[in-house]
């Protein structure tokens, strides 16, 4: 399990794969890419609607540093 802030941003700017994509903000700060396993790599249609929100994920880095998530929920504070 893994928790931070999922956020889209330009990347790769200059070459054709410029766009918006995923990256998440880990409690650190640390920046890493991140993908949703089943999700549309262009599009990223599945984690759209976790934008700026925080989130809990199961997944593992791949040999790039490239978070793939296999689960994503939102981290909803609970209440007391």
């Amino acid at each position: 399990m893994i928790k931070g802030t999922v956020i889209f941003q330009m990347a790769n700017v200059g070459s054709k794969s410029e766009g918006s994509h995923p990256f998440l903000r880990l409690e650190d700060g640390k920046m890493v890419k991140l993908a949703l396993r089943g999700d549309n790599p262009f599009m990223h249609t599945m984690l759209r609607p976790y934008d700026l929100k925080n989130v809990v994920l199961e997944g593992e880095y791949n040999e790039n540093g490239k978070f793939i998530a296999t689960s994503i929920e939102e981290d909803v504070p609970k209440a007391e």
